[in-house]
């Protein structure tokens, strides 16, 4: 058998900040990656002089870029406020 982690509040405080710094990351790989696609897909509609809204693909982007960062930062709230 292994041997096995201690329980202290340190640990479990270690932790916490841990998986806080790693969502935080992720939030902000996806607001980067929301911004370029909202980027892209402005300069998208305001270059084509023939469609004056985003296509359908572009417009389903942005809404699972939107849901996703949505999910990260509900996460990240929950978190901070069990750390409380």
């Amino acid at each position: 058998m292994g041997a096995r982690r201690k329980n202290t509040f340190t640990t479990f405080l270690s932790d916490v900040i841990d998986d806080s710094k790693a969502l935080v990351d992720d939030l902000i790989d996806r607001a980067q990656e929301f911004e370029e696609k909202t980027r892209d897909a402005a300069t998208s509609a305001l270059g084509d002089e023939d469609s004056s809204s985003p296509s359908a693909d572009e417009v389903a982007g942005l809404k699972c870029a939107l849901s996703e960062l949505t999910e990260k930062v509900d996460r990240l709230a929950a978190v901070k406020a069990g750390a409380k």
